[in-house]
């Protein structure tokens, strides 16, 4: 073959190999857009469908069918699988998500006190900002943090926030949604911006008269439709913890439009007049139990009617992400509860409740015609799914969907997407994540990085497999 000829044979193939790639993206594209049905046990406000179908169309969720849907050129995704809504974190602190479960060695009265720990400092705060502040690994947490949350149902949560240091830069990962994050890009608005919900840090030493002034502002103007506020984290003997609820009264932020966190330190009057204000309540038990050796009194508080929805806290001492939370949850109502709960209403505590609180139930929370398609599958009884969802093992969350695309899920049932995804090992199984909307590439070049980043303080990344923690 002559150098001509063999020019223009390889412009043919550099041609072919183009068309081969766009065709590929194409594809993937397009069965993104394709209509999903989705069968199993669904789970829908009204009652559990033993046999349903759900339907995905346009990123949301077209039909709930208890017959067989009439879809033609449709992702079919036939199971016997649980098909719950996705769970809805509102007490996070993702940029966390890189510590191991912290072992203080040491119970405390309240948050201050393990917050003013050179221990802490060490091995925690200061690692975190450092890390942080980095752009690359600000976005490597943020993946790390939203992996660790699906992986267990989750498919909105609160907490993430930009660091003072980036300025009036918006990081470009935080735009992928793999999973809803409500203060910085919830997908719920155009562009980012315009959320609706405000996380505080507290409402004493953290919360200064200026601060309090601007989100009061926000409020009135009918800019926020919820603030999320750190209160009475500490025992109900605390004199500290106890004052916060004046505090929170005085500054004018015990109304509907409050979400407490926490409110450990609060007894029946103080849920009482939560009650009359119409403020709801986070509860998370895991981290109260580990740092101060008690919870908030959330059977004072249902008596009283306040609103209760359910949420890890963070990594160092909280449930690794939604379902962790609900499944320690579920133990301790049986063992210091009483059995005062059932595990539907622990489930609700997840979803509907949490959507409501955030004045996000017209857009996820349950799964109904209208809603975007934020769902989850579990392998468990179909008969008896809130048990079952009590009772899984992390691995038995077979595919979580976001916005109407597949995030993660089994290799069988992703694999029917089309999506570039990379393999994960978790709990004896292998999963798969969609790489199109991680935030940061592949999850084990984050997970390298941010080991090299871990290891300067001589500590440990947390794992994303709960299993090989």
């Amino acid at each position: 073959m002559n150098g001509g000829a063999s020019m223009i044979q390889i412009k043919r193939w550099r041609i072919v190999f183009a068309c081969l790639i766009t065709l590929c993206a194409c594809s993937i594209i397009q069965a993104q857009d394709r209509t999903i049905v989705i069968s199993g046990t669904v789970v829908t406000p009204e009652k559990v469908l033993n046999k349903g179908w759900v339907v995905i169309k346009h990123k949301k969720i077209s039909a709930v069918s208890e017959t067989l849907p009439a879809e033609e050129n449709a992702i079919w995704i036939d199971t016997n699988d649980i098909i719950f809504p996705g769970f809805i974190d509102l007490h996070n602190h993702p940029m966390y998500a890189m510590f191991e479960p912290w072992d203080a060695k040491q119970l405390f009265n309240n948050r201050y006190e393990w917050r003013s720990l050179d221990k802490y400092k060490h091995e925690i705060s200061t690692p975190a900002r450092n890390i942080q502040d980095d752009p690359r690994g600000y976005c490597d947490i943020a993946e790390l943090a939203e992996v660790q949350a699906i992986t267990g149902g989750t498919t909105t949560f609160s907490g993430m926030f930009i660091p003072r240091s980036f300025g009036t830069t918006f990081p470009a990962c935080l735009s992928r949604i793999a999973v809803r994050k409500l203060e910085i890009d919830s997908g719920f608005y155009a562009g980012h911006g315009h959320e609706r919900v405000q996380n505080v840090l507290g409402v004493g030493r953290d919360f200064n008269e200026a601060t309090a002034a601007e989100v009061r502002r926000k409020i009135a103007e009918k800019h926020l439709d919820v603030v999320l506020i750190h209160v009475a984290e500490g025992k109900r003997t605390d004199p500290e913890s106890i004052k916060e609820f004046d505090l929170l009264k005085g500054r004018g932020f015990l109304t509907h439009t409050t979400a407490v966190i926490h409110g450990v330190a609060f007894d029946k009057s103080d849920f009482g007049k939560m009650r009359l204000a119409a403020t709801a309540l986070i509860w998370s038990p895991q981290s109260n139990m580990i740092l101060y050796n008690t919870t908030t009194d959330v059977v004072a508080a249902f008596r009283e009617g306040v609103s209760i929805a359910l949420a890890p806290d963070w990594a160092p001492s909280g449930g690794k992400n939604m379902l962790a939370e609900i499944q320690y949850a579920a133990k301790l109502n049986k063992t210091t509860l009483n059995g005062f709960f059932s595990n539907q209403q622990l489930f609700e505590m997840a979803t509907s409740i949490p959507a409501r609180i955030a004045h996000i139930d017209d857009k996820v929370g349950t799964i109904q015609p209208g809603l975007f398609a934020d769902i989850f599958l579990l392998r468990g009884d179909g008969t008896q799914p809130f048990d079952s969802l009590a009772q899984s093992k992390p691995q038995d969350v077979s595919l979580v969907v976001v916005n109407g695309v597949p995030i993660y899920g089994d290799a069988t049932l992703m694999g029917k997407f089309n999506a570039t995804t990379e393999p994960v090992p978790f709990c004896g199984e292998t999963k798969n994540l969609n790489l199109d909307v991680l935030p940061n590439g592949k999850l084990s070049d984050v997970q390298l990085r941010l080991g090299q980043k871990m290891e300067v303080y001589k500590l440990k990344l947390a794992k994303v497999d709960p299993c090989a923690q």
